[in-house]
């Protein structure tokens, strides 16, 4: 941002910003075009391992858990397994877990990941920023 604040003033300048902030615009939206092909192939490949491993281990404790999970977690936990030991635990919470974990840096690894300090703009920046350029379109009138 503080490279456009420089060009604030005669029309020139003001060009220049715009003519910026468009090509930032333009290349935020082949960026998240690129992501979401890879996000969409991530979340495929994820989907095919989960439903090999849950075949392969149905009905099997994958794990003994040191506590009692709470009982939203219980579902989760103990989802696929026929024991009636809370403290069992079956292959979707590991894998879950294991997803939650791993995601980010598989993310990373295929360089997919947006670069440490910098993230697409929210929500709400997306809107404030369409705002102000439906109130530039139409020459700040009000009706």
């Amino acid at each position: 941002m503080k490279l456009l604040e420089k060009f604030k003033g005669d029309p020139k300048e003001e060009k220049k910003r715009l003519k910026v902030k468009r090509e930032l615009r333009i290349d935020t939206a082949k960026l998240q075009a690129y992501r979401m092909g890879s996000v969409v192939i991530l979340a495929v490949v994820m989907l095919v391992v989960y439903q090999a491993l849950r075949t392969y281990y149905d009905g099997v404790i994958i794990a003994k858990l040191p506590f009692t999970p709470f009982n939203p977690v219980t579902r989760l936990t103990h989802a696929g397994i026929q024991s009636d030991d809370l403290t069992d635990c079956g292959m979707t919470f590991i894998y879950t877990l294991c997803s939650m974990a791993f995601r980010p840096n598989i993310q990373k690894l295929f360089g997919d990941a947006f670069p440490k300090g910098t993230a697409p703009p929210g929500f709400f920046e997306q809107m404030a920023e369409m705002e102000q350029r439906l109130s530039d379109n139409d020459g700040g009138k009000e009706k």
